[in-house]
C-alpha cells in the first residue's frame, strides 16, 4: 500500500544517489537490512531520507524527512482498514486535513 526510496543522505551529500524501495509494514529486520545494504550504518553514514514514494491511498503524502517507523506504523494502520473507512480516510487525505508528517497523518485520524 506504502512504498518509499529510502537515500542514504550523506552519500547523497558526496553526489552519489545510494538507496531502495521499501515497501510498508516492513519488519524492523528488513528495514535494518536495507540500511545496512544502502549504507546507513549509523558510524559513517547515519542519515536517511526519502525521494520518493508510492501509495495506492489517495491523497497520501508525506515529507522526505520521514520516520520509518512512524510510516510502518502508518501502514499497518491502513493496511487493517476495511474499505469504509478507508474511503473516509482518503477523502480527509484529498482534503488536506493534516500535515505531511506520519505522525499527524497517524494522530489525525487514528487518534
Amino acid at each position: 500500500m506504502i512504498e518509499a526510496f529510502i537515500t542514504n543522505a550523506g552519500k547523497y551529500a558526496e553526489g552519489e544517489l545510494t538507496g531502495e524501495w521499501l515497501k510498508f509494514p516492513a519488519t524492523k529486520e528488513t528495514v535494518q537490512a536495507l540500511l545496512s545494504r544502502i549504507g546507513v550504518d549509523g558510524v559513517s553514514y547515519e542519515e536517511y531520507f526519502i525521494t520518493g514514494y508510492k501509495s495506492d491511498v489517495s491523497g497520501l503524502r508525506f515529507a522526505e524527512y520521514e520516520n520509518i517507523d512512524e510510516l510502518n506504523y502508518l501502514a499497518a494502520l491502513l493496511y487493517e482498514m476495511d474499505d469504509f473507512t478507508l474511503d473516509k480516510y482518503e477523502a480527509s487525505a484529498i482534503r488536506g486535513d493534516y500535515n505531511m508528517r506520519a505522525k499527524d497523518l497517524i494522530n489525525c485520524y487514528f487518534s
